[in-house]
């Protein structure tokens, strides 16, 4: 009883076709301009399109909001002693240790080279401080072994920075991050492989 489909449904199917495979290839594009091909979290601006927004949240609704700047120590040294392939690795590991205990609501982006920012929504500065401990805690516990057995580990410094709803800075995103990156200034001056809040 099956019948062939007629010219008119042949067309929708096709005009269908032709739509879903549309659909999928924003989606693959709006992927690949949100999301690294290397450590699969988000881009810079992706990142920083995040921040903006949770920024204008927090502000708005006079809401507490924490960023943490985190930055693998001497990651030059590897790459210059076993190579980019293995930086490469190390990096896209560190990256997923550094997604894998926020919340859904939190995001990590690639800021810069070796350097990650964390945006934590609804966090204070307290609460920054332990999800950046875990951060710190799962880098320095992360084990990657190579093609010829050596295995590398890492450690990370974290620069922390949050705007208390209480207090009457209201802080550009450019002033936020500023904050942090002082913060993890200090961190990396203090000996690295830890977290530093920024100074009241």
């Amino acid at each position: 009883d099956e019948r062939p489909f007629t010219g008119e449904e042949l067309e929708l199917l096709n005009l269908l076709g032709h739509h879903v495979a549309t659909v999928f290839e924003n989606a693959r594009l709006f992927e690949s301009a949100t999301f690294e091909g290397l450590t699969g979290i988000l881009r810079r601006e992706a990142i920083l399109e995040q921040l903006e927004r949770e920024l204008q949240r927090a502000l708005r609704y006079r809401r507490p909001l924490a960023l943490a700047l985190a930055d693998l120590d001497h990651f030059k040294a590897v790459n210059d002693r076993h190579g980019h392939l293995a930086g490469d690795l190390l990096l896209k590991r560190a990256a997923q240790a550094l997604a894998s205990p926020l919340r859904s609501t939190d995001a990590v982006g690639r800021f810069g080279g070796e350097e990650f920012l964390v945006v934590l929504p609804e966090t204070d500065l307290a609460g920054a401080a332990v999800v950046a401990e875990k951060l710190r805690q799962t880098v320095e516990e992360l084990a990657v072994t190579l093609e010829d057995g050596t295995v590398l580990q890492i450690t990370v410094s974290i620069g922390l920075a949050a705007i208390d709803p209480q207090a009457e800075w209201s802080p550009s995103a450019l002033e936020l991050l500023g904050e942090a990156d002082k913060a993890l200034y200090r961190a990396k001056g203090a000996g690295r492989n830890r977290i530093e809040p920024v100074l009241p």
